[in-house]
C-alpha cells in the first residue's frame, strides 16, 4: 500500500519532481565541496558542527541520509496528506537559491 515504484512516480508526474530534488541536492554537495577548496567556510550551524565533528565526508554522508529520509517521509505520507508533494516543490525552490549562493562564492 505504501510502496511507490518508479513507474507509479512516473505515472503520477512526481518522478520529475524527485529527479529535480536529487539533482539539486547533488549540485549542493558539488558546489559546497568546490567552495571548501577555495577557502569558504560552512555558514549553517548544523553542517558546520558535522564538518567539525565527522569531517567533510561525514557531513556529505549525513546530507545524503537526510535527502533519502525526506523522500521516504514524503512517499510514506502522501496517501494521508496528498499535498505533501508541495513541500518538495518548496524545498526545490529553496535549493535553487542555495545553489546560487554557493555559485557566487565560487565565482566571485
Amino acid at each position: 500500500m505504501y510502496a511507490m515504484s518508479i513507474q507509479a512516480l512516473r505515472a503520477s508526474g512526481k518522478l520529475s519532481l524527485v529527479v529535480v530534488f536529487l539533482t539539486l541536492q547533488f549540485g549542493d554537495i558539488v558546489t559546497t565541496a568546490i567552495s571548501f577548496r577555495r577557502g569558504a567556510v560552512e555558514a549553517n550551524a548544523l553542517p558546520g558542527w558535522l564538518l567539525h565533528t565527522w569531517g567533510e565526508w561525514g557531513m556529505y554522508a549525513f546530507k545524503a541520509l537526510l535527502v533519502l529520509a525526506v523522500l521516504y517521509v514524503i512517499i510514506r505520507l502522501q496517501y494521508r496528506f496528498p499535498r505533501i508533494w508541495l513541500s518538495l516543490r518548496i524545498i526545490n525552490v529553496i535549493m535553487v537559491f542555495v545553489l546560487l549562493i554557493n555559485a557566487t562564492s565560487i565565482f566571485l
